[in-house]
């Protein structure tokens, strides 16, 4: 069969954003009053504070650490007091005890640059790991970051008792750097940010994952909090190339967030079409994934192709637009025809 025409639709980007600035200043930790070369010195980056009030070593208060590629010590990474890790942007980040024996926590903290607008769709994220680490080798689930009209306070090193607006419900281990993200529309003009495990010990899900058993250690970077809506899926590339008796869709992610699954479809027009598959998605992902399909049965004239991805966390999307919820779509249109021979013709449409 030989290619005659190609035309990329596209109904919905995927992998577009529709975003504003973000309100978490200093989200990347880079800049600071002072380069860290201690424990606990979470104040050392410009805006951020510790919930306890504490910004040095007090056993039994919680004391999160800032770490700086300029700092001194254990406060400078790679080699930092509890893992390998560098940052995952910049020279800056900061961690945090999320769950510990005793029910110790540890919070980070700091005031917004504009308060939250009641109805507006926001995009919360940040990039977390546990590095790699001898000392901490659980990961643990109540992940949560909270929006509160005054700053939160924490007693000691006891959990906050405040319930998150966002909350991973799934146990999180990761010695690479992954991407968390949620959905926001606040209905309260709230101004100040306050991450970690509000939970108790009793009410936390942990998993030993890696060497270590001493607790459940994050390393953050990358904050923001945006007006607007980043796409679940990134999709760098969506190709077809047209064999005599087959056209072998490939498309390829870049990332990932709570992805189901993709629908491939085909039809004749615009407006009817058939699933023809359906491919699992890698859920959570922010490395490059590579997925493809064989249609053994392409048609001659004008064939139409859709691909849909299906979010399966309903926490993170179930209240937002429905055009996150359900099916985003790329489409092409592949023009067949069996008069001429040709064993290899590629369509490629630009996603971005």
């Amino acid at each position: 069969m030989k290619f005659i025409a190609g035309q990329l639709i596209i109904l919905l980007l995927i992998s577009g954003t529709l975003v504003g600035q973000n309100l978490c200043t200093n989200g990347d930790f880079d800049t600071y009053t002072t380069l860290p070369n201690n424990y606990a010195q979470v104040c050392y980056a410009n805006g951020w504070s510790s919930p306890s009030g504490a910004c040095a070593l007090i056993v039994g208060t919680g004391s999160p650490d800032y770490y700086n590629t300029g700092g001194t010590g254990g406060c400078k990474p790679p080699t930092t007091w509890w893992a390998t890790v560098t940052p995952h942007s910049g020279a800056g980040m900061e961690g945090f005890a999320a769950w510990y024996s005793g029910n110790y926590r540890e919070y980070i903290a700091r005031q917004l640059s504009t308060p939250l607008t009641i109805g507006q769709v926001y995009t919360v994220s940040l990039w977390y790991t546990n590095g790699v680490s001898t000392i901490h080798g659980y990961g643990c689930n109540n992940f949560g970051i909270a929006f509160s009209a005054v700053p939160l306070t924490q007693s000691g090193g006891t959990p906050i008792s405040y319930v998150p607006q966002l909350e991973s419900s799934a146990i999180l281990f990761s010695t690479t750097w992954q991407k968390l993200s949620f959905l926001y529309t606040p209905t309260s003009a709230d101004q100040y940010i306050t991450i970690g495990n509000f939970r108790t010990n009793a009410a936390t899900s942990i998993s030993l994952l890696g060497s270590g058993t001493t607790g459940s250690y994050y390393y953050i970077d990358d904050v923001s909090i945006t007006p607007g809506i980043v796409w679940l899926v990134e999709l760098l590339s969506f190709t077809a190339d047209v064999h005599e008796n087959e056209t072998i869709l490939r498309w390829v992610t870049e990332t990932e967030i709570n992805n189901d699954y993709f629908t491939l479809e085909r039809g004749k027009d615009e407006n009817d079409f058939q699933k023809i598959a359906q491919v699992e998605g890698a859920g959570n992902s922010s490395s490059l994934r590579e997925y493809s399909y064989s249609d053994p049965f392409p048609e001659n004239g004008i064939t139409y192709y859709r691909l849909s991805q299906t979010d399966f966390d309903g926490t993170v999307n179930s209240q937002q637009d429905t055009c996150l919820q359900e099916e985003q779509h790329y489409s092409f249109i592949l023009e067949l025809s069996p008069r001429f021979k040709n064993d290899h013709n590629t369509f490629q449409g630009a996603t971005r």
